[in-house]
């Protein structure tokens, strides 16, 4: 039956495989389904109207026949309401095709799809059922989608689960954005995107909408965080007060600096200083003797400074890196557990992946980014890593911050990252952890809530 239903998907040109399930009884599943919609077929209903797109469906289809009366009394216990496809009685072949194809008609493309048999005790028949969650429209803002590396783009792994899940995509990049009329528009291109490395997306025709159109903005503009960046998030606000899910929130994008937010959790972080008075950052070096100096928008491990005791270069990295006392840095104390690796902890709605990616310095290097040249090591979450996920967790909720990477050096919380956190692709390839699968489920869950059901 699956190979039918895989023939049958290549033939219409779809995208994702409904999975047929194992037979189960039918009181079982109608108490086991779970869906915003319920929907049973029954000729002898009143007709009725379809309203408000629901997000997901459960739809129940009785043998040759039809059900029994004491089973569609049992659906109605459960939440299901009666649907009447028109006068005429359809065979149990046929009524599934026409009832997807009347919601389809009335709601959109149809999302993921799983059917199930069910086992009737009364009678050899089987009934069909039919699990559907309705497609969301999800844009990317990003950087240039054809100069990624597709080996490790991690906006690249969560484009492909959101299109294998059956969402429709689209793109666009900052220079698409104009407020006209007090909203925020933009020029838009559907994108379909594919497993093929090499040839990994195709691009339909430039249109304008508004971009409060789609139900969910992926938010994945690399830093820095420039003045340009703080105006994308304040155009996307515009979308996000119209209601359209921005991953992550546009205020806390601003809000949360990837140094300072950690600062936040003291108990989690090694000593540091944040000043822009040299003679402040210079006694902090005198206090600890082995010491890093990095600025609050640096990224990729751009211009970090260790600096030991009694380096004579103390004075003009100072003044290079706060120029002469007018710009705010960092500094830590240097953490010898480096040399075992930075390691990229991933954060969905608060909660840790198990495993993270332990970043390696190179040779004669300080610094674990793999844009400085370092390697990576997927490993399982210390029972440390585990704690401090859980003190920074219910705030990344709270703010909104659906995606996010700690970076932790040895027992230590170092930053947060916030913005386009990066490293997914590593832990799913050794791990098979479907990071981005689980995401995506996140993101559908919340536009779920976001609609009140």
């Amino acid at each position: 039956w699956q190979q039918i239903v895989i023939s049958a998907c290549e033939q219409s040109g779809r995208a994702v495989v409904p999975e047929v399930q194992q037979p189960i009884t039918l009181p079982q599943w109608l108490s086991d389904a779970e869906a915003d919609c319920k929907l049973v077929l029954d000729p002898e209903a009143t007709p009725s109207a379809l309203y408000d797109q629901p997000a997901s469906i459960a739809l129940l289809i009785g043998p040759e026949g039809g059900l029994a009366a004491s089973e569609l009394t049992l659906a109605s216990e459960n939440g299901f309401s009666a649907m009447r496809l028109g006068p005429r009685v359809l065979r149990t072949e046929t009524a599934p095709l026409v009832a997807l194809s009347v919601l389809g008609a009335r709601w959109g493309d149809i999302n993921a799809c799983t059917g199930t048999a069910l086992e009737s005790e009364s009678r050899e028949q089987t009934s069909f059922v039919s699990k559907i969650s309705m497609a969301l429209r999800i844009g990317v803002l990003m950087d240039p989608i054809a100069t990624i590396n597709t080996k490790k783009d991690t906006t690249l792994g969560l484009l492909r689960a959101a299109s294998a899940a059956g969402h429709e995509l689209t793109y666009l990049e900052q220079t698409d954005l104009t407020v006209r009329n007090g909203e925020t528009m933009a020029s838009l291109r559907p994108l379909t995107v594919y497993s093929d490395d090499t040839a990994w997306y195709a691009m339909g025709e430039r249109y304008d909408a508004s971009l409060s159109t789609l139900d969910v903005v992926l938010m994945r503009k690399d830093p820095p965080f420039d003045m340009e960046f703080f105006y994308t998030t304040q155009l996307l606000e515009d979308a996000e007060r119209r209601g359209t899910l921005v991953v992550n929130r546009c205020a806390s994008l601003r809000d949360c600096n990837e140094k300072l937010f950690a600062t936040q959790f003291p108990e989690c972080c090694p000593p540091l200083m944040v000043s822009r008075d040299p003679n402040e950052l210079k006694a902090f070096h005198a206090e600890h003797g082995d010491v890093i100096f990095k600025p609050l928008d640096g990224m990729g491990g751009q211009s970090i400074f260790r600096v030991k005791e009694n380096d004579p270069n103390l004075n003009v990295i100072l003044e290079t890196l706060t120029d002469n006392g007018g710009v705010t840095i960092m500094a830590q104390r240097y953490l010898p557990a480096i040399k075992d690796g930075d390691k990229r902890v991933l954060m969905i709605n608060g909660e840790a992946v198990p495993f993270c990616l332990a970043r390696l310095p190179m040779a004669g290097e300080n610094r674990g980014n793999l844009a400085a040249g370092g390697s990576g090591i997927v490993q399982p979450l210390s029972d440390r890593d585990r704690w401090i996920a859980e003190q920074v967790g219910p705030t990344l909720r709270e703010r909104g911050l659906l995606f996010v990477g700690l970076d932790i050096i040895g027992d230590y919380l170092t930053e947060i990252n916030v913005t386009s956190p990066t490293c997914m692709r590593e832990i799913d390839r050794a791990r098979n952890t479907h990071i981005a699968e689980q995401l995506i489920a996140c993101i559908e869950r919340e536009v779920l809530e976001s609609r009140g059901r």
